[in-house]
């Protein structure tokens, strides 16, 4: 699943988890070239050249409802906004899109702090991108 491989032989481990090891390399999607990927605990998103996000692999989204995927699947982003990069926690994500704004998604709890994580005010999940309204409020933009 986080390698996004739609077809795989899966293996019992030593522990009886079902795991999955690629030899060599192999091409995700033949129709887009990739210009980030970013993984997380158990699943895997990859940003195109042109902006588009996919993801993959266990929990990737929505996380009241755990989605999985074998393969790249796409990602929401609020309209009109392009992507420019992605990164990956152990249970969240964060993109900055063009215009530098911020948006988190995932588990909005931690495991040391009780939440917040996500930047959005409150200890809930996020299924999908949502704008960081407080880097907003103060003019902070990334580059």
């Amino acid at each position: 699943g986080q390698l996004g491989h739609k077809n795989f032989e899966s293996k019992t481990g030593i522990l009886g988890d079902n795991y999955y090891t690629q030899e060599e390399p192999r091409k995700l999607m033949k129709s887009k070239r990739f210009a980030q990927v970013a993984v997380g605990g158990t699943f895997t998103y990859a940003l195109t050249h042109d902006g588009d996000l996919f993801g993959w692999g266990k929990d990737f989204l929505k996380y009241g409802d755990k989605v999985q995927s074998n393969e790249p699947v796409p990602i929401e982003i609020p309209e009109g906004k392009k992507i420019v990069s992605v990164s990956a926690g152990l249970k969240h994500c964060a993109a900055i899109d063009v215009d530098g704004q911020v948006y988190t998604w995932g588990e909005g709890g931690s495991w040391y702090s009780g939440g917040g994580q996500l930047g959005h005010g409150s200890r809930s999940a996020e299924p999908f991108p949502k704008l960081v309204q407080s880097f907003r409020q103060y003019g902070a933009l990334a580059r």
